[in-house]
């Protein structure tokens, strides 16, 4: 009997104020030996950056599964700042997406895998005001999620 394949659902919201909604409605890491699915809202799908990133860590679990990864709902204008944010890459999918690039400079950087210390460090120079801004609200959040 097959497995229940492991899927990523993403709402048509998936920000830190619906972190609670967003991971209890997914058990991602069902079973390793079916292939993976990210579900993307199919009209309309924000993600912030905890989002994403959590997308793209979940990537990472199926790449070292070896489960081949696929993509539902991966069509319109919604789809452009995931693409942008370099998601599609770093699960190892194509997408069509035409994109206008933008410098990665200010608010904007894409999705970046941190294996090293020193990788760490250059990603913390930076943006070093904005790392603590995001840990600080995401500390905040978690502790007063009821």
């Amino acid at each position: 009997m097959p497995g229940i394949m492991p899927t990523l659902e993403i709402p048509n919201d998936a920000s830190i104020h619906t972190l609670k909604r967003f991971l209890t409605m997914n058990a991602p890491f069902r079973d390793s030996s079916a292939p993976a699915t990210l579900r993307l809202h199919p009209s309309w799908a924000y993600m912030d950056p905890m989002a994403l990133a959590m997308s793209a860590s979940w990537g990472g679990w199926c790449q070292r599964n070896r489960l081949p990864i696929q993509v539902e709902n991966m069509v319109g204008k919604h789809i452009n700042y995931a693409a942008r944010m370099k998601l599609f890459h770093h699960l190892g999918v194509s997408c069509d997406a035409s994109l206008e690039e933008h410098e990665e400079a200010g608010r904007f950087m894409p999705l970046t895998q941190v294996k090293t210390h020193g990788e760490l460090a250059a990603v913390m120079r930076m943006f070093p005001h904005c790392c603590i801004l995001i840990l600080s609200r995401m500390a905040w959040r978690l502790f007063n999620i009821a």
